[in-house]
């Protein structure tokens, strides 16, 4: 059988187009023996196959499929066939609920190519495009919609949103309370107005925060007053904030307390924690009473001893009671007591208290110091004694406590010392060594006294030299006394440099300085001169050597000192003289000299008395009295 292959009726393609996503793609061709078939599509598709099958076949396998069919001896048939891959149906229905009445309803949907899309909602609404909107939106929009989504062979599907208008929040119809004021140990009630929708957060004190419309605290702290916002919102339409002020009042509480035991003579003390905005009544033995919160009852005696009690009220929230019994002993009376003090270091340092019949002295101090005398002594004695001790005096059921002080000096010591010598103008620094306990007096030169131990004298001048002395006395151990000598120069030295300035180049610099003695001298200058001279000379000097000398002079007395010169070199004058001569009777004679610069004056002398000023001179009309050198 022999095929023409220019006859194209003979070859025909075919496909089960449209499919849908997820289903199998068939394609088909005729059947022509021998012929090899190659088939090209979408998304790098090939196949060598005559009915190729593409399996779960996605919107990405749309298009073109192009076949070539060879037939050995007689050559190649294209066809192609456009092939249409449906998604199927997903219905994901959303929108912008909730909407404040007025507002739009946007509902919306993934819009694919290819599918149908139907919305059936409240109020007999539908509509065929996938994002519809209704505008002007009422509570009658409120409600139920429906997404139908549709696909050729493919099938519906459907899902439901629900959208929600809302009214507005009216301002004027939102209210927020309390039941405040209220006592602690209470329950706080925060309310406020109920509008469908509404999220509601409360914040307050201490970080407070609640996401109910009404807000219970129970068992309610003073840190628990204060300020309680609440925002209403989440509504869409509009948020609304209300403050409430909470107070909340101290509830009583009772508890009577004191300084019992104590001691005949000394002062009774009660107490019951305060309780703000409370009023107090204490009755007590021997017909006491009192409205302090705490109050104390002086000089005790026996018969202040017994039941106390306290009552403490608050208005609204009530009254608390409560009881202490007081004891009060026989006391030791007035103590007194002292000691040697101050002494000096190596001495016996001995103390003393009040004698009381029956008492028993417990002493206690520095040093790890005790004892049960009541006079104590320490021999040889050291500074580490020093400082309180104290006493108790017990009696049989009470006791006192007596305290004093004690100082241990050192033997004092001095040592003088300056930062002399000075020059005059500076701050004289006078010292000696710290001495604990100890007092100063320095005295020198021009009445100078002074009770510091490191005195100062500013803006010196020879006059303050001289012998100072400082005297270190120390309570108990007496005095001892030490010199310094300062010395004050004076700043002021008459000190002149100079040169012979003006020089001309070719000839000699020299440099003076007045002489000091002991004196060392360093002069520096143009072109990196350096001497060590007291009056160097620089010879055949050139024009560079013009400028700023400098001599620093050192090892003197409040040095160093220093002096500048200025030196000017000038340019030896080189001179030529010409005319223009011979010259006739009538002409201009013309006289010329050279070199000229800044610094160069001419001056021409010649026959007749002649003048003249200038590097190049003219006389005019020439004469023969003229002529001549």
């Amino acid at each position: 059988m022999v095929i023409n292959p220019g006859n194209t009726t003979t070859l025909s393609i075919g496909a089960n187009s449209p499919v849908c996503s997820g289903q199998s793609l068939f394609l088909t061709a005729t059947t022509i023996s021998g012929a090899t078939y190659f088939w090209q599509g979408p998304n790098g598709f090939t196949s060598n196959a005559q009915n190729p099958v593409i399996q779960q076949v996605g919107v990405q396998h749309s298009g073109n499929y192009y076949l070539t069919v060879t037939i050995p001896g007689c050559g190649t048939i294209s066809r192609f066939i456009n092939v249409q891959v449906v998604p199927s149906p997903v219905a994901q229905p959303g929108s912008n609920s909730p909407v404040c009445v007025g507002g739009s309803i946007n509902l919306t949907t993934p819009n694919l190519t290819g599918l149908q899309y139907l919305w059936l909602g409240p109020n007999g609404f539908s509509s065929t495009n996938p994002t519809p909107f209704i505008q002007n939106a009422q509570s009658i929009n409120s409600g139920v919609y429906t997404l139908m989504v549709s696909a050729p062979n493919c099938g519906t599907v459907s899902a439901t949103t629900t959208v929600q208008v809302v009214p507005a929040i009216n301002n004027t119809q939102v209210f927020a309370g309390s039941n405040s004021p209220l006592c602690t140990g209470g329950t706080l009630n925060l309310t406020a107005t109920f509008i469908p929708g509404a999220n509601y957060l409360w914040q307050g004190p201490n970080g407070f925060t609640s996401n109910q419309q009404n807000v219970t605290r129970t068992n309610v702290t003073l840190q628990m007053a204060g300020n309680y916002y609440v925002t209403i919102s989440g509504t869409g339409c509009g948020t609304v904030s209300r403050l409430v002020t909470v107070v909340i009042n101290q509830s009583p509480t009772a508890q009577a307390s004191s300084n019992s035991p104590i001691c005949a003579g000394q002062t009774l003390n009660l107490n019951t924690p305060a309780v703000t905005g409370a009023s107090y009544l204490w009755l007590g033995p021997n017909g006491f009473s009192s409205n302090l919160s705490n109050p104390s009852r002086p000089n005790a005696t026996s018969l202040m001893g017994g039941i106390y009690t306290v009552i403490v009220t608050r208005q609204g929230c009530g009254s608390a009671t409560s009881t202490t019994t007081v004891v009060v002993n026989p006391g030791t009376g007035t103590i007194t007591g002292g000691s040697n003090s101050p002494i000096c270091a190596g001495q016996t340092l001995n103390l003393s208290v009040t004698n009381i019949t029956g008492a028993t002295y417990t002493w206690s101090g520095p040093n790890g110091f005790s004892s049960t005398s009541r006079t104590p002594s320490i021999t040889n004695a050291t500074s580490a004694a020093s400082g309180g001790y104290y006493v108790i005096v017990s009696v049989p059921g009470c006791g006192n406590v007596f305290q004093l002080g004690v100082q241990v000096n050192s033997a004092p010591t001095a040592q003088a010392s300056s930062n002399s010598p000075l020059c005059s103008g500076q701050t004289l620094n006078l010292s000696t060594p710290n001495s604990t306990g100890s007092t100063y007096l320095w005295m020198g030169p021009g009445g100078f006294t002074s009770n510091l131990r490191t005195p100062t004298r500013t803006n010196v001048n020879p006059n303050m030299a001289g012998i100072y002395t400082v005297i270190v006395s120390t309570p108990g151990c007496g005095s001892t006394s030490s010199t310094t000598s300062v010395s004050i120069n004076q700043t002021s030295v008459n000190v002149n440099a100079g040169s012979n300035s003006p020089v001309c180049t070719g000839n000699n610099l020299t440099l003076t300085v007045s002489a000091i003695n002991g004196g060392t001298y360093t002069w520096s200058g143009p072109g990196g001169f350096s001497s060590i001279g007291q009056n160097p000379v620089r010879t055949n000097v050139t024009s560079q050597m013009s400028g700023i000398y400098t001599v620093t002079i050192t090892n003197v007395p409040c040095g160093p000192i220093v002096r500048t010169v200025s030196v000017t070199i000038n340019s030896t004058v080189t001179l030529s003289a010409s005319s223009n001569s011979p010259v006739c009777v009538g002409q201009n004679l013309i006289l010329t000299a050279g070199p000229a610069n800044n610094n160069t004056q001419f001056y021409w002398v010649g026959p007749n008395g002649f003048i003249g000023v200038g590097s190049s001179i003219t006389r005019s009309p020439v004469q023969t009295s003229f002529a001549g050198v």
